[in-house]
């Protein structure tokens, strides 16, 4: 199984609007994926998406103007199909950022469970945002 390529057509479905194929190639149809925050919400899950529906609609959310890179050479195992990877973005005005994917792979070879777990902001970008703590009931 070659991993890299699982989170490559991650990347490649986030920088392109949810990109479907990409996103099926990637992705178990029941996939979970955890947004964590950041600064003082970084141990707490504060999105969580159920499904390729759902994370599709996360994904379009993403502004165009964002991209997602893969630091490959940052790839780990934790044991049977887990394994982490960091990411890099970028966006318009010089601004970057990063993080670190945390993800079980199932036997098919797409990515069953996702903690997306952003780093901090750099304080060059103004004083850290507090995200809202979200209920964890959807509608």
């Amino acid at each position: 199984m070659d991993i890299l390529a699982v989170f490559a057509d991650f990347v490649f479905a986030l920088n392109h609007g949810g990109d479907a194929a990409a996103l099926h190639r990637a992705v178990a149809n029941t996939v979970r994926v955890r947004r964590y925050g950041y600064h003082g919400t970084r141990h707490e899950v504060l999105e969580q998406f159920d499904g390729v529906e759902q994370l599709q609609q996360w994904l379009q959310r993403t502004p165009a103007v964002v991209q997602f890179q893969l630091q490959t050479e940052t790839l780990q195992s934790d044991g049977p199909n887990r394994f982490r990877v960091r990411y890099h973005l970028t966006a318009p005005d010089e601004f970057e950022g990063g993080g670190l994917w945390q993800a079980t792979v199932g036997g098919d070879g797409r990515l069953l469970e996702l903690d997306h777990r952003p780093d901090d902001l750099d304080p060059k970008y103004g004083a850290p945002v507090q995200e809202a703590t979200r209920s964890h009931h959807h509608h």
